[in-house]
């Protein structure tokens, strides 16, 4: 065994917590408004909120900041 070739490992790259954070927080946002339509369209659970401007606000609020995210991460992403 002592003939055997060791493989070496690469250490994992440091990762930004606020941004892992920021993504978790979008994607539960994003699945409680998925969630919310659901119950409108596929349910008939009538939510006048959701069909205003606090709807559409909470919808871009996820948009614009998946992108700002996304492209934090990849403006960080270590270049190979």
């Amino acid at each position: 065994m002592e003939n055997e070739r060791r493989v070496q490992q690469k250490a994992p790259a440091s990762r930004y917590a606020l941004l892992d954070e920021l993504r978790g927080l979008d994607l539960v946002s994003m699945m409680l408004y998925h969630a919310c339509w659901d119950m409108m369209f596929l349910f008939g659970i009538w939510m006048d909120w959701y069909i205003g401007w606090p709807g559409r606000l909470w919808q871009q609020s996820i948009c614009w900041s998946s992108a700002t995210v996304t492209l934090s991460i990849w403006a960080t992403a270590p270049t190979a």
